[in-house]
């Protein structure tokens, strides 16, 4: 009995804390047209790889209580934003480096180690545009 009821507290914390990451609700997908990104609510951001102007991560001071790394899409006025650790951000990840010649793996690198407000940038068309001149 004690062995059930052991289980049933640690299955109980263990919800509690998958339902406090927010990032676990969070769905990123990639295809060959672009990004799609769809929160716990079915709310849905989108971009087409040839919208992306941009590609950034932006940190905070509010972990571990919060996320604290977001990736940031940013082209044509529009943003698609989501936290590390979302459902399928290593896929995305592998996406960007595939598709945006100049990716900064550095600046993901950067990032990693921010425990402050900072936007890492990691792609720019207009840089890889004056670079590639």
């Amino acid at each position: 009995m004690w062995q059930r009821v052991k289980a049933w507290w640690h299955a109980l914390q263990q919800a509690k804390r998958e339902r406090l990451m927010v990032e676990h609700r969070i769905d990123v997908t990639t295809d060959d047209l672009g990004i799609r990104v769809v929160d716990g609510r079915g709310n849905v951001a989108a971009m087409a790889w040839t919208d992306v102007d941009s590609i950034a991560i932006e940190t905070n001071d509010r972990g571990p209580f919060e996320p604290d790394v977001w990736w940031v899409l940013e082209g044509g006025g529009r943003r698609v934003v989501y936290p590390q650790g979302a459902n399928g951000d290593g896929e995305a990840l592998r996406a960007f480096g595939d598709r945006f010649a100049g990716f900064d793996h550095g600046a993901v690198i950067a990032s990693m180690g921010s425990v402050d407000i900072a936007r890492f940038v990691c792609w720019n068309r207009a840089t890889t545009a004056e670079s590639a001149d």
